[in-house]
């Protein structure tokens, strides 16, 4: 009989099944079959599947001619999870597009997150906190390469853009708005550990 052999859909069947003992399962009867369709697993799978789900906004004024409003979620090196960026809402204080670009370090200034589980407590109640982090910077640089560039909505119609970027340890994006033009930027995203299997060999 084929062993299920990835860490996350294993925890998943045992909890929602309430089998006992931590191994992967092994021993399901024949005539029950255990069925996930990963296209549509749904939101509260994720605790179970040792998933963080998560959001993070910020809001930046134009810095004056010449300076760039920059927002981004970076997973920082050594942070042993993996970070799947979901969905951003974005807007601009002018007509103008977003720059999405390739980041490896996050920005100086943190903002307030808030973990989207309640089973996982609350930002600044005790509940765990997310690795990630929306951080912002307001200069005359740009930075990283630049993957696309969106259309912006204004602050009253912002621009929803799923993306299921992942971000390894050391990886992340940032959201750059143009020349002299203000940004806000709202993250959805998940974190969880990497597994074993998924790290590389050799």
């Amino acid at each position: 009989m084929a062993l299920i052999q990835a860490g996350r859909y294993a925890e998943l069947a045992r909890r929602l099944l309430g089998i006992k003992g931590q191994v992967a399962l092994r021993d399901l009867d024949e005539q029950l079959v255990m069925a996930i369709l990963l296209e549509d697993a749904r939101a509260e799978f994720d605790y179970l599947m040792g998933r963080t789900r998560a959001v993070g906004s910020a809001t930046l004024a134009a810095g004056g001619a010449g300076t760039f409003a920059k927002a981004a979620l970076v997973n920082p090196a050594a942070s042993g999870v993996l970070v799947v960026l979901d969905e951003i809402l974005f807007a601009l204080s002018a007509i103008g597009e977003i720059s999405v670009r390739q980041v490896t370090s996050a920005n100086a200034t943190g903002q307030q997150r808030g973990i989207t589980d309640s089973r996982l407590g609350t930002w600044g109640s005790g509940g765990q906190l997310t690795v990630c982090n929306v951080t912002t910077l307001v200069d005359a640089t740009s930075r990283g390469i630049e993957i696309v560039r969106y259309r912006a909505g204004n602050a009253s119609a912002p621009t929803p853009v799923r993306l299921g970027a992942v971000f390894a340890p050391g990886a992340g994006l940032e959201f750059q708005a143009p020349d002299n033009v203000g940004l806000h930027l709202t993250c959805h995203w998940s974190e969880r550990a990497i597994l074993a299997e998924e790290r590389a060999s050799g």
